[in-house]
């Protein structure tokens, strides 16, 4: 039987996720965002370190803000603006060597399905529920 808490991380994570540069621009964030279809994408600085979260929820709130008046947002503004501006930091990070059970743990309370991995501040990929439920038939005695 496989116990969750001999399980790490990196056993499970998934390193083929798409990176967006920091100081991209939201159009081409958006343009990466909806030819895939992760719940959220990293975004990384020029040396490579991790600096957020970008989510597609992120970028339609940016888009259609509430709006008050009549007034609406200027587009070609937007689509200018930096991704910078817009990382979400409600994703926990985690270590390749954390064990499986702790990370559970982890999205249960955040109410996510999916986790960045971060090994000294550099992005190497994110871990998913649907990776860690394929352990479960080997969890069953």
């Amino acid at each position: 039987m496989i116990r969750f808490e001999q399980v790490q991380v990196s056993e499970v994570m998934r390193d083929d996720a798409l990176c967006i540069p920091a100081d991209a621009c939201i159009c081409d964030a958006v343009q990466v965002i909806v030819h895939a279809s992760p719940d959220w994408y990293p975004v990384i600085d020029s040396a490579g370190l991790f600096c957020g979260v970008v989510t597609l929820h992120d970028l339609l709130r940016r888009f259609f803000p509430m709006v008050e008046d009549g007034v609406y947002p200027d587009i070609r503004a937007l689509l200018a603006e930096k991704v910078s501006d817009l990382i979400s930091r409600e994703y926990p990070p985690v270590s390749p060597q954390d064990n499986i059970r702790d990370v559970i743990v982890i999205m249960m309370k955040k109410n996510h399905s999916s986790l960045p991995v971060l090994n000294e501040g550099v992005y190497v990929g994110m871990v998913r529920l649907h990776e860690i439920a394929r352990l479960l038939p080997c969890t069953i005695e």
